[in-house]
């Protein structure tokens, strides 16, 4: 008598779990949080620069003298599902909220996300140039929605890179670089930079 209780009990749990697999399985198609409409693009800087935000800030005075270029890794990003066929992104400088010249940096104004991929490389170039010494400058990229995919959410449609070749004194100067370095002087730092690295 227990014998049967429990062979039943183990077809019933049997029953149960191939149940309920099976309603997890066609519950998968009519699932209320899956994206179904169109794909849109947003444009992201490298976390360590932009920490969540679309902007960051950059300065080749921490780099030796020779370096004068800068590759800036920013990335397309799909909200939404990959496709099956190649799809592009149109990018644009937003000239009234950019004060760099053209000749300060470069970037492909198209950018394609393969097949099969929510996700594309979009390097961005910053060129060193004698200018930078004396101002700053703002670079300004937005998604535009001439492509195949078009921009999605507001804040998140856009890049600014504030970038100059001015130093800024390190915050761990006075308790620790000065007493190798003495009282904090930007030629100083320039030398800390180009010459030991």
């Amino acid at each position: 008598m227990i014998v049967n209780k429990k062979k039943n009990i183990m077809k019933l749990n049997k029953i149960l779990g191939a149940t309920a697999l099976l309603l997890a399985l066609f519950s998968c198609e009519n699932d209320p949080y899956r994206w179904e409409g169109s794909a849109y693009a947003r444009i992201v800087g490298p976390e360590n620069w932009t920490l969540q935000t679309d902007s960051m800030e950059f300065t080749f005075a921490r780099y030796a003298t020779d370096v004068t270029e800068y590759v800036v890794n920013a990335e397309i990003k799909l909200i939404g599902i990959a496709a099956d066929y190649d799809r592009n992104v149109v990018l644009k400088v937003a000239d009234e909220q950019t004060t760099a010249e053209s000749a300060m940096y470069s970037f492909e104004t198209n950018v394609v996300v393969p097949a099969g991929e929510v996700v594309a490389p979009c390097d961005i170039t910053l060129k060193r140039s004698a200018k930078l010494q004396d101002s700053t400058y703002r670079l300004k990229i937005v998604v535009t929605d001439e492509g195949e995919i078009t921009s999605g959410v507001g804040e998140w449609n856009q890049l600014t890179i504030i970038f100059s070749d001015q130093l800024a004194k390190p915050t761990n100067w006075d308790e620790y670089l000065s007493q190798f370095f003495g009282e904090y002087r930007d030629v100083k730092y320039r030398f800390i930079i180009s010459t030991p690295g």
